[in-house]
């Protein structure tokens, strides 16, 4: 019998001390300001982000698996059309790609540690 609850939340646990790492290393990566139509600089404010836009999700492989069905029993699968498996981590709405795969990867490793090993998928995408 899977502790679905106990799992989530050594995986959110997980998730935030990667994030929190991930941003206190993290240099900006790239300067942010408004142009023109022809390219001339509108602002003189320079803003800077840590890493290209994008997210990242875990999934489970099959959603005819029993861990599936248990998940989405006890209310969290996220999205059932892509079986997203619901990872409440504090970095959540933030859009920095690099963050969301570490908190991603480290949840990841905790479902596994916990018997789900090769039933679930980290997915990624940059905006």
């Amino acid at each position: 019998m899977l502790d679905i609850q106990a799992m989530l939340t050594e995986a959110t646990e997980a998730a935030n001390a990667a994030g929190t790492k991930w941003l206190a290393e993290a240099k900006p990566k790239y300067a942010v300001f408004s142009t023109d139509l022809f390219g001339r600089r509108t602002s003189p404010d320079t803003d800077y982000l840590l890493d290209l836009c994008g997210g990242a999700y875990l999934t489970f492989r099959d959603k005819r698996s029993s861990a599936y069905k248990a998940f989405k029993k006890a209310g969290e699968i996220r999205s059932e059309y892509s079986a997203t498996i619901d990872i409440d981590h504090k970095f959540r709405g933030r859009q920095e790609h690099g963050l969301a795969v570490v908190c991603m990867q480290a949840a990841k490793e905790v479902l596994e540690r916990h018997g789900l090993s090769g039933q679930i998928l980290l997915k990624d995408y940059i905006d």
